[in-house]
């Protein structure tokens, strides 16, 4: 037994490498700028180490300390170098290949006992892990430096996982629990999808480690989790309210859209875990949400849950493997719906877990009936780990940059208006202000009622000296979002390049009654009222400016703003 786990731990272990092996192209890619800005590039607490920041702020609409801190280590090694953020997503990736690859050892102890043999042991273990750590539709979750909260959380997870099995068997109850407790918080602070870890314990207890028999061993099963539970309905209840406070959060959304989006969902990333071909980074809504779709999804996943029933007769592993991969997909499904995408690759890193130990299981037993299956089943696995490798290399290109990302977004979803507008952003900061004055024009035709296709159009426009044009876009997006502060600034900003400094202050004042310690606000209007000879306006202003730290307005103050403008 201690040959066939020294064997299978290796066996993880030289995958977890290949994994880490397959990605090293994509530690040479740069930010994207889509969340990267937020979490690393353009976040000026990066760096600081600020604990209180860390552990009570909200970005992108989420809480997650750990992540964040992860970031800040980051940030002191390399910088702002993504070299170092890539790296880190890679490890973490490379772990959590091997922790799959421990994972479906205990699941094969547990299947087999003492009579499992390391030729099944072996298989068992390579397969689960091999399917993880190079198939492409994982490349979202390990290139996308934003997502390090996936792996990072989905690291916490499977050690939770793999501790769980230990704290079963008995021995050191306490200590285990324990370590599962500690290992479940930190998933939590890294990424809340980890809520329904405690229905994964469940399902763990259905298959392999069959603690359920019958009904009434299941209260105290649930009893012995309750302290996961309550921690799963903290977090839930701070994400719901910080993503509502992002705006993330459709609190008016339809059941029938959303339970149609939800059960399309469930059968997508099975679809994309068995052909991972046309691979997105954002899958809109571009299909209908009624009553039909509801229909045929609804009845697809009954299907798919009727076959795992019918296959109780040989073994509860298909259950236990359908069940496991609902129960993870459940907060990201689309039940409850978190922004406008259909779905996302990043969702099915962890689900996914639970179909390639169910493969792993099902190669291992064929394996067993005959030795001359060994040599077919190792050809396969490294035919189809060639081809996935070769895959995952192509599809983490695509996250080279914002350019390449959004390209290949349209290539795939010419009709998504956000991707024109990314694409945009990225051909302004090349100075390819022509491309991005017809991405920023697409996005409006696309989307007329979204002001940020306008705002950003109005930047572009402004560069190249079209100030009156820029200023209608302007208006337009405050007129759609009358709480769009950048738009607010921008606005003023032009309206004082063109001496109208009226109006200028007017928007200055509207950003500081939106967020009174915006620095460039406070030093603009300060800047405007000198302009207009308002020399107590001005000195208000960059005083107040100066105290929250704005260098430019202290210097106004220094040499004396009073002078004639």
């Amino acid at each position: 037994m201690e040959r066939n786990r020294r064997a299978a731990l290796c066996g993880a272990a030289l995958l977890g490498i290949s994994a880490f092996l397959v990605y090293i192209p994509s530690l040479w890619n740069g930010f994207v700028n889509w969340d990267d800005p937020s979490y690393v590039y353009k976040n000026p607490r990066l760096g600081g180490f600020d604990l209180v920041w860390i552990f009570t702020a909200r970005v992108v609409g989420n809480w997650h300390p750990l992540t964040l801190l992860s970031f800040d280590l980051d940030h002191l090694i390399w910088g702002l170098d993504p070299f170092g953020f890539h790296l880190t997503n890679s490890v973490i990736h490379s772990f959590n290949t091997f922790l799959v690859g421990a994972l479906s050892y205990r699941v094969a102890l547990s299947v087999y006992g003492g009579k499992l043999d390391a030729r099944t042991c072996l298989v068992f273990v390579s397969v689960p892990a091999m399917l993880f750590g190079l198939h492409p539709l994982h490349v979202e979750s390990v290139a996308w430096i934003s997502e390090r909260k996936d792996v990072l959380s989905s690291f916490f997870v499977l050690l939770s996982l793999v501790l769980y099995f230990l704290y079963a068997e008995g021995r050191l109850k306490r200590l285990w629990y324990s370590a599962i407790l500690a290992s479940f918080a930190l998933a939590l602070m890294s990424k809340p999808m980890a809520v329904t870890v405690p229905l994964l314990f469940l399902v763990l207890d259905f298959f392999p480690l069959e603690r359920i028999r019958g009904l009434g061993s299941l209260p105290g099963l649930i009893i012995e989790k309750l302290p996961f539970f309550a921690m799963s309905a903290g977090i839930s209840f701070v994400t719901l309210w910080a993503q509502k406070e992002a705006g993330a959060v459709d609190g008016g959304a339809l059941f029938v859209p959303q339970a149609a989006t939800a059960f399309r969902a469930v059968v997508f990333y099975v679809y994309k875990t068995i052909a991972p071909a046309g691979l997105a980074p954002y899958y809109p809504v571009d299909f209908d949400t009624g009553i039909s779709t509801l229909i045929l999804y609804g009845a697809a996943v009954t299907a798919l849950t009727l076959l795992a029933l019918y296959l109780l007769k040989w073994s509860r592993g298909p259950l236990a493997a359908w069940l496991f991969y609902i129960a993870a997909l459940l907060p990201v499904s689309g039940m409850i719906k978190f922004g406008e995408q259909a779905a996302a690759d990043r969702y099915a890193y962890l689900p996914t877990v639970a179909l390639f130990v169910l493969a792993g299981g099902a190669v291992s037993s064929l394996s067993r009936k005959s030795r001359l299956a060994i040599p077919a089943v190792a050809a396969v696995m490294v035919s189809a780990g060639a081809v996935m490798a070769y895959a995952t290399v192509l599809q983490a290109a695509v996250w080279k940059g914002s350019l390449t990302l959004w390209s290949h977004e349209l290539k795939h979803y010419p009709g998504v208006a956000i991707a024109h507008i990314n694409r945009g952003i990225a051909n302004g900061e090349l100075g390819r202000y022509d491309d991005a004055l017809t991405d920023f024009s697409n996005a409006v035709r696309l989307n007329p009622e979204e002001p940020k296709a306008y705002y950003n159009r109005a930047r572009a426009l402004s560069l190249i000296g079209r100030d009156q044009e820029s200023i209608a876009d302007l208006t337009v997006a405050i007129g759609l979002n009358p709480s769009y502060e950048e738009a607010y600034l921008a606005r003023g900003v032009a309206y004082a390049s063109r001496a109208e400094y009226g109006r200028a202050i007017s928007d200055f004042k509207k950003v500081i009654d939106l967020r009174p310690d915006n620095l460039s606000a406070l030093f603009n209007i300060g800047l405007a009222y000198m302009r207009a000879g308002d020399k107590d306006g001005a000195a208000f202003y960059f005083k107040a400016a100066a105290e929250r730290g704005s260098r430019e307005a202290a210097s106004y103050l220094t040499v004396g703003q009073h002078s004639s403008p």
